[in-house]
């Protein structure tokens, strides 16, 4: 018997790494989404995410819980429980997550800024978050309190942020339609200085639901570049 010929079979050749995290199908309740990759001045990177859920009313049961943490995160001098019921503020809550797509773990200290601060008038919207790996900074400056502040993302993992936003629910034809009034995304400058960090690959998505719950005479505009991935109202000129 003949010996079989070797096997010319080519090796596969291995496929690298994706620089960017699985896609996780958005909720239903959904309105705004937004995608990054996040690289470090060392080359370690983060594939980022951002979601706006649909804003719901201060005083239902199904918001308790963004409702505690934005009192907590602000004191009763900015935000109290007479103000959110008597002042129909809806509570937004924005998903974050940060997965580590390559071998270099992400710095120590060199966060990530959330495009979420509201703006105009003071006390008309505050913003929140959760945990690690989300953390409220201290404005240098000293002029802007905790709940007014870019809020930051520090590295890997999940939290959320709430927006709270006086007069969501206070008329009968517009329920829960401001939360466009603010942008959402994510930015690499801090406190006006760029922090060597480095965004690609923005995708942004505003969902079908996005597009009818949004106050009408509201503006948008989207920004792509490697200093920001964001979307909502434009910014101030």
């Amino acid at each position: 018997m003949q010996p079989s010929p070797p096997s010319t079979t080519p090796t596969p050749t291995p496929t690298p790494p994706s620089s960017t995290a699985p896609a996780v199908p958005a909720p239903d309740t959904a309105l705004l989404t937004v995608d990054a990759v996040a690289t470090a001045p060392e080359g370690s990177t983060l594939a980022v995410r951002l979601v706006v859920q649909r804003s719901l009313p201060a005083d239902d049961a199904a918001a308790s819980e963004l409702r505690a943490l934005l009192s907590d995160a602000c004191g009763p001098d900015f935000v109290t429980d007479d103000r959110l019921d008597g002042e129909a503020w809806g509570l937004v809550r924005v998903d974050v997550t940060a997965e580590s797509t390559g071998d270099v773990d992400w710095p120590d200290g060199l966060p990530i800024s959330l495009v979420s601060a509201p703006r105009g008038e003071l006390g008309a919207a505050a913003v929140a978050a959760s945990a690690d790996p989300l953390a409220t900074p201290v404005d240098p400056a000293g002029e802007l309190g905790p709940c007014l502040v870019e809020q930051q993302l520090t590295g890997p993992g999940s939290g959320y942020l709430v927006l709270g936003i006086r007069g969501d629910f206070a008329s009968p034809d517009a329920q829960g339609l401001f939360w466009n009034g603010f942008r959402y995304g994510f930015t690499t400058v801090l406190f006006g200085e760029p922090s060597g960090v480095e965004l690609s690959d923005c995708v942004i998505e505003k969902t079908s639901l996005g597009e009818q719950l949004a106050a009408p005479e509201v503006g948008y505009s989207e920004r792509t570049d490697a200093a920001e991935c964001s979307a909502g109202i434009p910014p101030a000129a």
